[in-house]
């Protein structure tokens, strides 16, 4: 397990869309991790997550669910061991 959350300690998972609500207390990183954070204001994501786009939102293709939504992301290297480490 990389990342659970706080609250109960379940696992978080790849592509899995979570809301504010289910990480309101915050997540446990528990190993190296480098990645993405999609973000979206107001609803979870609709997309099917792909390898392709590196699991992230299409925000170009007008014919997938979640255009048109204001969405961002943040770009992760953390290591858990290195105080100086940020997201």
């Amino acid at each position: 397990m990389v990342a659970r959350k706080l609250s109960d300690g379940t696992a978080l998972h790849l592509g899995v869309s979570y809301s504010l609500a289910d990480l309101k207390d915050g997540i446990l990183l528990t190993k190296f991790i480098a990645g993405r954070i999609c973000i979206k204001l107001g609803q979870k994501f609709e997309s099917v997550p792909n390898p392709g786009t590196a699991n992230s939102p299409n925000f170009n293709n007008p014919s997938l669910p979640d255009f048109g939504f204001r969405w961002d992301k943040a770009e992760v290297t953390y290591d858990v061991n290195d105080t100086s480490s940020v997201i």
